[in-house]
């Protein structure tokens, strides 16, 4: 299995990072996939759920099915390389690293539902912690 798929990775990160979706609703949903996987048809990416702020959140892999699937609220794709590196980011800081490779067109940001969607679940802050505007794009 490839590292930037492998669940314990992700979950040590976030034992030291803390919750980034700290005041995002409990179920929401943020993937990360290869970019290399797109053009695959057995894909799998690795997907954050927010559970409570008391218990942080949920790591697990799951196949993609597509942007239209619904499986994720926002979705970023990068290079294998890239999502190592943010997986494996010292010191860590998961989210400097995606607003890096956002900045620099190595992440994309996909946005799965609507933007006032996500503003209800409380995903603003969480968004512009990334450099990326929510609330002025309705």
């Amino acid at each position: 299995m490839l590292a930037y798929l492998e669940q314990s990775v992700w979950r040590d990160l976030l034992e030291k990072q803390g919750n980034p979706m700290h005041g995002v609703q409990a179920g929401a949903r943020v993937a990360f996939m290869a970019k290399e996987d797109l053009a695959g048809t057995e894909a799998d990416m690795i997907v954050w759920e927010n559970m409570t702020d008391d218990i942080g959140i949920a790591i697990g892999t799951q196949a993609f099915q597509g942007f239209h699937a619904g499986d994720a609220d926002l979705m970023f794709v990068a290079d294998a390389e890239v999502l190592l590196q943010i997986c494996t980011a010292t010191p860590v800081d998961p989210i400097k690293k995606l607003r890096q490779g956002i900045r620099h067109g190595t992440v994309l940001c996909y946005f799965l539902r609507p933007k006032r969607e996500l503003l209800d679940m409380g995903y603003e802050e969480f968004v512009e912690a990334l450099g990326l505007p929510l609330a002025g794009c309705l």
